[in-house]
């Protein structure tokens, strides 16, 4: 990954093999000329280059407050979600009007979230927990 789609709070594998997320807590340049990324609980430092996104699924909707309605649509707010294909990822739409842009990853969530509302998209901690397992 490149430490420029990153904000801090977005939710990252630290240790992909092991299945291990947490929360992006500062990002920066270090001597060696590599962004490097610190994290909240796991107390670790990795060159942006070893973080892993998360790909996206339904099973994380619920746990950041996306409610599916009828139709098979993630709604949250004004906010949208609608798989594409399996390959593709997700579709966003506000208000009902699809915008251009595809998300796969938690991270791209977090940030389209913020940059349509303003607001940090937060989600339950328990939940993200069972989905790892």
């Amino acid at each position: 990954m490149k430490a420029t789609e990153l904000r801090i709070g977005n939710l990252v594998f630290v240790d992909a093999k092991e299945g291990i997320y947490d929360y992006v807590n500062s990002i920066y340049e270090g001597y060696d000329n590599c962004y490097h990324i610190a994290f909240k609980q796991n107390r670790v430092i990795l060159k942006d280059s070893n973080v892993v996104p998360i790909e996206l699924s339904e099973a994380f909707f619920p746990s950041f407050g996306f409610i599916e309605n009828p139709m098979g649509v993630f709604v949250l707010g004004k906010i949208d979600l609608e798989r594409i294909s399996e390959s593709q990822g997700f579709g966003v739409a506000i208000n009902e009007n699809p915008i251009d842009v595809e998300i796969k990853y938690v991270h791209q969530l977090q940030n389209i979230y913020h940059e349509l509302t303003k607001k940090e998209l937060l989600f339950i901690e328990s939940i993200i927990y069972a989905n790892k397992k």
